[in-house]
């Protein structure tokens, strides 16, 4: 198994399958060229953001301010702001547009920007008090990067500093051939191998974790984007009392009828009740950033083991956490009862795993290309289903 972890350093090789360097060359040529438009300036802005250089972002606002000074730049101001987790200006910031909202739809567009700042300015300070109080540092981070992707490794070294941040080696599934792909379960498809790739650095993450000492790991990807400082101690997170697996992910997490105020969350839900009421609109619930518990970690490990890598890991882990007939009441259409049907009915019965997701999510997915989907012969993982088993 590829994977071994590594405290610091870089990867062996510097050569991006997805240059975000090269990208960004050729965005400030276009904002360099006299037609340069006001959406050059913006994707000149938001690449910045994808690299993990806030301060840079910082700096190209400015340029495109002082281009394009009749905009309203208060949105794209306030997302650099808040991925900078500097929620409080962000929060004046926008309070200070609202008054100056053009029309119904950008006070509205404002209106949730300060919702979302007020929240995480409250939550990143309660997590913030909590840290100061830990008496251990028990939370061990790992992050999951391609040896071909050394400025992703930066970007999300960054993003993470002054933790120390675990390198987990990803696993290139396009290099598999065919016929090893068969031998990680018959389900395994090799028109799917991207998908592979990922299940099995986030099983050498898993690995990684039981071979430690810390009692929770965080698990990233490295195209992830945290909201938090991420705290030295598992209990700072405020995770519910004997979990296997929490999800931190964005858009997972639902309020229910519990409206509880600021300073109650992060709310913290049962996975299979958050599922369950997202059933019809959820794609992708995200892999890119979740808490184990050594239990969990042993009962991934255990579980996959016996069951083989087939389908995407982030739903694998969400099989493993619902009752067998939890599905029955998604919607008949619903890309998630398709797709979790589709694992339930090939893994072994067994106990649901102690599920959660948090509510709001304190990570964002980055967006900057997947490498998964590019090693991916077709579109959805989710296909081995309808192919004779991944034939």
């Amino acid at each position: 198994m590829t994977g071994k972890p590594t405290s610091s350093g870089k990867p062996p090789s510097s050569q991006g399958h997805v240059s975000l360097a090269a990208a960004d060359r050729s965005l400030s040529d276009a904002v360099a060229a006299p037609d340069a438009g006001i959406q050059d300036f913006i994707d000149w802005v938001l690449s910045a953001l994808r690299r993990g250089d806030l301060a840079e972002a910082e700096q190209r606002l400015n340029r495109a301010r002082a281009r394009w000074n009749t905009t309203n730049w208060a949105p794209l101001e306030s997302e650099v702001l808040m991925m900078g987790r500097d929620y409080q200006r962000a929060a004046s910031l926008i309070a200070a547009a609202l008054p100056t909202a053009r029309d119904a739809n950008e006070a509205a567009l404002l209106k949730e920007l300060k919702f979302e700042a007020d929240l995480m300015r409250a939550i990143a300070a309660r997590i913030k008090l909590h840290d100061k109080r830990a008496e251990s540092d028990d939370l061990a981070v790992y992050a999951i990067n391609l040896d071909e992707n050394a400025e992703r490794w930066e970007r999300i070294s960054r993003l993470v500093t002054p933790r120390s941040l675990h390198r987990i080696g990803g696993v290139p599934g396009r290099y598999l051939a065919d016929g090893v792909v068969k031998r990680f379960g018959p389900q395994a498809s090799p028109h799917f191998k991207g998908t592979l790739g990922c299940f099995l650095a986030h099983y050498a993450a898993w690995e990684a974790h039981l071979k430690s000492t810390e009692p929770h790991a965080l698990i990233l990807e490295d195209d992830c984007l945290p909201l938090i400082d991420i705290p030295r101690s598992g209990a700072s997170l405020m995770l519910p009392a004997d979990f296997d697996i929490c999800f931190l992910t964005n858009g997972l997490g639902v309020l229910g009828s519990e409206r509880a105020a600021t300073e109650m969350l992060p709310i913290y839900r049962p996975l299979a009740d958050s599922v369950a009421e997202r059933a019809a609109q959820l794609l992708a619930p995200g892999g890119y950033g979740y808490v184990l518990s050594r239990r969990g970690a042993e009962q991934l490990i255990a579980r996959v083991d016996e069951d083989g890598f087939f389908g995407d890991v982030d739903w694998r882990m969400i099989a493993y956490c619902l009752p067998r007939h939890a599905v029955d009441g998604y919607p008949q259409a619903s890309f998630a009862r398709g797709v979790l049907s589709a694992h339930l009915q090939v893994i072994v019965p067994r106990p649901p795993l102690a599920g959660f997701c948090c509510y709001p999510g304190l990570v964002k997915p980055g967006r900057i290309g997947s490498v998964r989907e590019r090693d991916n012969e077709r579109r959805h993982a989710h296909l081995w289903i309808e192919t004779a088993g991944g034939t």
